[in-house]
């Protein structure tokens, strides 16, 4: 089969504006239409972050959250009909309820880096100890390549400015999945933040001219995509964001 590397995004001019207002936070979004067989989720424009009953997730110290997207869209290879590969996306919003009697502060860079680091280490941890016993049990060997890679310091994350507010990356995976995928964390306010994940499927080696090059094109791809979110704070809020210089 012949190698191909010209590869077709969505119009994203054309998609549709999926706009949520967050506690006088304005969240845009330029969603292209889902193209997988995995269910869709879209909260309505309207939903009320205050209301603890509309969060999913178990009762606290546990994580609660509002799923306000999860999207899929694939892209292709010019002049073909294979499928380059897919974007999976979740957008969920979350609310510091003094999770491990902690009073963060989303807008403070070193509590909002405190914050992501306690919450992956919570989410990651359990599994790395499940790992290293499913090894000990079929008498392999293991070290830390094993196990699952996550943040483990606020060194670890990525702080870009968007929008007049930082946003934070990183990335999380196994080895055995292939290469890390990328996240976000978003302050909305001092209280309430977004997550934002994403997974790319598919970006078969064996279709690509140049194979090398993939990372670096999903990175492409994710970068076109962040340039059609925007999120509007007002000045009161942006006023409040203090420890920019943090990480």
């Amino acid at each position: 089969m012949a190698k191909l590397s010209q590869i077709l995004s969505p119009e994203y001019q054309h998609a549709p504006l999926v706009v949520y207002s967050l506690d006088g936070v304005e969240l845009l979004i330029s969603l292209p239409q889902h193209q997988s067989t995995t269910d869709s989720v879209l909260a309505p424009s309207d939903i009320d972050i205050f209301n603890q009953s509309v969060y999913q997730g178990g009762p606290p110290p546990n994580e609660r959250y509002i799923l306000l997207i999860k999207n899929a869209w694939s892209y292709r290879f010019e002049n073909s009909s294979i499928d380059a590969g897919t974007l999976f996306l979740t957008v969920a919003i979350v609310h510091s309820l003094d999770e491990r009697e902690k009073n963060y502060n989303f807008l403070d860079g070193e509590s909002c880096a405190e914050w992501i680091i306690d919450r992956m280490v919570k989410s990651y941890s359990p599994l790395d100890a499940e790992s290293i016993e499913e090894l000990k049990l079929n008498d392999l060997p293991f070290s830390e390549t094993h196990l699952w890679i996550y943040p483990k310091k606020a060194s670890d994350l990525e702080k870009i400015m968007k929008n007049g507010m930082h946003w934070y990356r990183g990335k999380t995976g196994h080895p055995s999945m292939g290469e890390p995928q990328p996240f976000f964390r978003i302050p909305i306010n001092s209280r309430f933040a977004l997550e934002m994940n994403i997974h790319f499927g598919g970006f078969n080696p064996e279709y690509f001219e140049f194979p090398e090059t993939i990372e670096t094109t999903k990175e492409f791809l994710l970068q076109e995509f962040l340039e059609h979110v925007r999120i509007t704070y007002p000045p009161e809020i942006l006023a409040q964001v203090t420890n920019t210089n943090t990480l």
